[in-house]
């Protein structure tokens, strides 16, 4: 017979070999692509897979977007500010960071003040200008999953 103490003994890990920041290393992130243009899209979600990190959805709307965060529950959120139909990409922020907490990387062409203001509300962790390169992106998302990591 199997003594239960004795089995969980053998298996049970000693704290110090696990410490919480080793068990989010080994979980890639979850993003979601807020983004109505598709060659863009596909060229974020390329860079991003190649480079390890997990894209849960790609949302063309802000109704998507904010759809798809309640049902993947994402780490962050790649939104471009201008979107086709009635919402833009940072009324679909500010509703899923309240919703899910997950925040945004803002990407757009032109930012002003009252855009800026606008957006401060979902606490962004960073800003890509348009045009950005695959690389740029990955280092903004790099960049951001640290913030993310540190404020944990």
């Amino acid at each position: 017979m199997f003594h239960s103490a004795v089995a969980s003994d053998l298996f049970a890990p000693e704290p110090e070999e696990i410490q919480p920041f080793d068990l989010r290393l080994a979980v890639k992130p979850r993003i979601l692509l807020i983004e109505d243009n598709d060659l863009i899209a596909e060229m974020m979600e390329s860079a991003l897979i190649e480079e390890g990190f997990r894209v849960i959805g790609i949302a063309d709307t802000a109704d998507r977007a904010v759809k798809l965060a309640r049902l993947y529950r994402p780490d962050l959120a790649i939104t471009d500010i201008r979107l086709s139909g009635p919402d833009d990409g940072i009324q679909a922020a500010l509703q899923i960071f309240n919703e899910t907490g997950a925040r945004s990387i803002f990407a757009t062409g032109n930012l002003d003040k009252v855009t800026a203001g606008r957006c401060a509300h979902a606490m962004p962790l960073g800003w890509l200008t348009k045009p950005f390169t695959p690389s740029q992106l990955v280092d903004a998302v790099r960049q951001a999953m640290t913030s993310v990591e540190v404020e944990a």
